[in-house]
Order: structure tokens, then sequence, then C-alpha cells
């Protein structure tokens, strides 16, 4: 594989720039990573594209209490994150840059 991502967890990745960089060349656990949205779509519930990172320029992860924001600097109201605060309480916010 041409590109091997080592980066220490929690960390943003090298290879981001509002998406991914090396899709068609990434490892394979950046292929099995799912992101915030990505999971409220697949299970069906949210039914819309407004909300995908490549859309809004910012990407969330929520992990143990936390959630990233990777890449750009969403308005403290964007309706996605006042939508994964009320699905999962008070949480700690990490904004990451490239």
């Amino acid at each position: 594989m041409p590109h091997g991502v080592e980066k220490p967890a929690g960390v943003l990745c090298s290879y981001y720039d509002n998406g991914c960089t090396i899709q068609e060349t990434k490892p394979k656990a950046c292929t099995e990573y799912k992101c915030y949205w990505l999971r409220l779509f697949e299970s069906g519930e949210v039914d819309t594209t407004q909300w995908r990172p490549n859309e809004v320029g910012f990407m969330v992860s929520v992990r143990k209490g936390v959630m990233y924001i990777d890449g750009g600097r969403p308005e403290k109201d964007h309706p996605l994150l006042g939508y994964i605060k009320e699905r999962e309480g008070d949480l700690k916010i990490i904004q990451r840059t490239g």
C-alpha cells in the first residue's frame, strides 16, 4: 500500500483536507473507520446529506465522552453539533486542525 497512515490516536490525520486526500489508497484502518455522520446515516437516524463532512467542512467523532471536531471550525449552534449533544449528553469538545 503506498500510504501507511501512522499517527497517534486523537491526532488529525495529515491526509485530511476537507475529506480524505488518499481515498483510493487509504489503509484498512481508515476504510473501517466511520465518522459520527456516517454512523447516523447508515443506521437510518438521519436521512440527509446536508451534514456530510465534505459538505459542512468538518468531521465529528465521539469517543469516551469526547467530541472531536476535525477540519473546519463549525458555528457553536450548527445543527449537527446540537443533534449530537442532545443524543450523547454533555461532552468535552476538542477541536483539531491539520
